[in-house]
């Protein structure tokens, strides 16, 4: 149960990072403000320092602490959403598996 909540972790750091949802896609640009797209917001990044994770009855949960992380998992007339909680646990790609599967044999093996 450990390596999902690790998975889960790193899904969530690389949604961030990338700037992507966790099926690959890049996030849709934000909403002008004031004629700058503000896409280097601190709050944005602020939320992946809040995000909480725990495992009850074999389920991993991932839960933010900031309230308007939900405003940026769903999308309201012209603002976009940027989807960082996968909907599944499986990754898609082969090279995301393979990643996935490395990085979980190092943490296995450095009993991370």
């Amino acid at each position: 149960m450990k390596s999902a909540e690790w998975a889960l972790r790193e899904t969530v750091a690389e949604c961030f990072l990338y700037g992507r949802t966790p099926d690959g896609k890049t996030w849709q640009a934000r909403i002008t403000v004031y004629g700058d797209y503000r896409d280097s917001n601190p709050l944005l990044f602020d939320l992946l320092s809040y995000m909480d994770y725990r495992t009850e009855d074999g389920k991993v949960i991932a839960t933010n602490k900031k309230p308007y992380a939900f405003y940026h998992l769903t999308p309201y007339k012209r603002r976009p959403a940027r989807v960082f909680l996968p909907s599944s646990t499986a990754p898609g790609k082969l090279s995301d598996r393979m990643k996935l599967g490395v990085s979980r044999a190092i943490r296995s093996f450095f009993k991370l």
